[in-house]
């Protein structure tokens, strides 16, 4: 896409990163009923692996896990409902 970047942190953050994503989840979700879509996502510049512990040995996610790890990424994409 031709996209100039520095870090993966800025690529991430980018809006036509961010538009590609959002119309990948989009038509992924076209058939599920409005309460069931994606309606917030961030980009996190991280591996999920057991090793560092989001994933099971059987490859599932922990979800507990991922949710205490990145509570404050999840919060902010709450508290974006409330400022903006």
């Amino acid at each position: 896409m031709g996209i100039a970047y520095n870090t993966i942190d800025e690529l991430l953050q980018h809006p036509k990163v961010l538009e590609l994503y959002q119309k990948e989840i989009d038509e992924r979700t076209a058939q599920f009923g409005r309460v069931e879509k994606i309606k917030k996502f961030t980009l996190v510049n991280a591996e999920w692996t057991q090793e560092t512990g989001e994933l099971t040995p059987s490859l599932k996610i922990k979800r507990r896990v991922v949710e205490k790890k990145y509570a404050h990424l999840i919060e902010a994409m709450y508290s974006m409902d409330k400022t903006g």
